[in-house]
């Protein structure tokens, strides 16, 4: 995992060696990922209600959060 900051922005990645990893579903049909489900609501429920900006890239063997706190 790396964490980087630019100015305003928080930058996360989180690298696998593992590319071909298949994604699993959960009830509304969303991709879920294995090991992110929990952090990652809880930071969006977070992001949200603070009105920060989020983007979320989610390649094969890579995931990747920037958040906007500006």
């Amino acid at each position: 995992m790396r964490i980087t900051q630019q100015g305003s922005r928080v930058i996360i990645v989180n690298s696998s060696e593992q590319t071909d990893t298949p994604h699993a579903t959960n009830n509304t049909n969303k991709p879920a990922n294995i090991g992110y489900g929990l952090g990652l609501e809880l930071s969006e429920k977070i992001i949200k209600r603070h009105g920060w900006v989020y983007e979320v890239n989610d390649m094969p063997g890579r995931y990747e959060v920037v958040v906007d706190f500006s």
